[in-house]
């Protein structure tokens, strides 16, 4: 019953946080999303949605001012990610899920795997796109999911080097993302 959006784009540095805070700007639900990098050095993003109501996208004048944006703001080159000024629903502000960070490592990928489990809320996935790309540091991969009012999201990263973030640098991002989002929940 989602909306399916796809986003293929030449690996511009950061698209998952622009893209998600466009979607999360415009009032869209993100039930969950697939990071793909291919082979050619392209990205193909997945992103199903609902509408606030809970609904599908069926206005076709809708679609076409999602394509629009979507398309605006991931050819911007050095802006950053929109922000998101929608509050959360009543009954999701009732619920406090900690957030909970852990990595692991992938190594014949050579990445390094980032495992966070947070209170869903508006503008979530722009929060981790915003700290990644403050953080420096790259996407190759992702798998969101929301169960509820927990979102459990799974991240494939690498250094601006390509290699997997070694145990100062998880540490650094672990911590950025934990006040991120924790901090973002005390004020909603």
């Amino acid at each position: 019953g989602a909306t399916a959006i796809l986003v293929y784009t030449y690996r511009r540095r950061h698209s998952f946080a622009r893209a998600s805070a466009a979607l999360d700007q415009m009032g869209l639900n993100i039930l969950d999303a697939r990071i793909t990098p291919t082979q050619d050095g392209a990205s193909i993003d997945t992103y199903f949605v609902l509408e606030e109501s809970g609904q599908a996208i069926h206005d076709a004048e809708r679609l076409a001012h999602i394509e629009a944006t979507l398309r605006r703001v991931v050819s911007e080159r050095e802006a950053p990610a929109p922000t998101v000024t929608r509050r959360a629903a009543r009954q999701l502000r009732m619920f406090t899920t900690a957030t909970m960070v852990g990595f692991s490592e992938d190594l014949p990928k050579r990445w390094t795997i980032l495992e966070l489990v947070a209170g869903d809320r508006p503008g979530l996935l722009s929060e981790i796109g915003k700290v990644l790309w403050d953080e420096g540091v790259n996407l190759h991969g992702a798998k969101i999911m929301t169960v509820g009012e927990r979102a459990e999201d799974v991240f494939y990263l690498t250094d601006d080097g390509g290699k997997p973030l070694d145990a100062a640098r998880q540490e650094r991002l672990a911590d950025a993302l934990t006040r991120a989002l924790d901090r973002r929940v005390v004020a909603a």
